[in-house]
């Protein structure tokens, strides 16, 4: 099996769980938590929607003025875990985020829920400078000055790519027995490793 091959397997594998999950009508198939470093070293952790999953990686939508975001830009090193309950199985992927060009950006801005580009936009009408009490007077805002066309990608949101380096899968069944899948990029091959315990 070609490195290429074994990357394309874990990412098949990473969109059937997901398929699975969905199958099994588990919550919040596509949520995951994404942990950064800051410029200290500090993590942080929260959690995300991962709008689509491809050869390239995993792609998402982030407010540029956010956490995360600025954590990205001091190391775009990062780290996401999927934990599906139903399949009582959890995936973790490592690599490196960059964002992408706004074509990009809008086809994923396009699959977001339309309240969450509401208030999106409410938060980009008011420059950011925003407390919960105003929030519903913007939200109404936006919606005025949109009325029914197609809200388009917020001003300060830009849609990322993260690409991996690792992916590992790690599911226990009924009986506690556990099964670990795990594929990492060693120097520029990807290397597959499958343990049972």
């Amino acid at each position: 099996m070609t490195t290429d091959s074994i990357y394309k397997k874990a990412i098949n594998q990473l969109n059937n769980a997901l398929s699975d999950a969905k199958t099994f009508n588990d919550s919040q198939i596509d949520t995951c938590s994404l942990a950064t470093v800051n410029a200290d070293g500090q993590p942080s952790v929260r959690i995300i929607t991962i709008y689509d999953i491809s050869d390239k990686g995993l792609f998402f939508l982030a407010d540029n003025n956010s956490g995360k975001v600025v954590h990205i830009n001091d190391n775009p090193q990062v780290g996401i875990c999927f934990y599906w309950k139903s399949l009582n199985l959890q995936a973790t992927v490592e690599g490196v985020v960059e964002a992408v060009d706004n074509k990009t950006g809008e086809a994923l801005w396009a699959k977001r829920d339309h309240h969450a580009k509401i208030t999106a936009w409410a938060f980009d009408l008011a420059d950011n400078k925003i407390n919960r009490n105003e929030l519903d007077y913007y939200k109404k805002k936006a919606r005025d000055h949109f009325q029914e066309s197609q809200l388009p990608l917020a001003k300060s949101w830009s849609g990322f790519l993260l690409k991996p380096t690792r992916i590992e899968f790690w599911q226990a069944d009924w009986r506690k027995n556990k099964c670990r899948d795990c594929y990492a990029k060693v120097g520029a091959i990807w290397q597959e490793s499958h343990h049972q315990y």
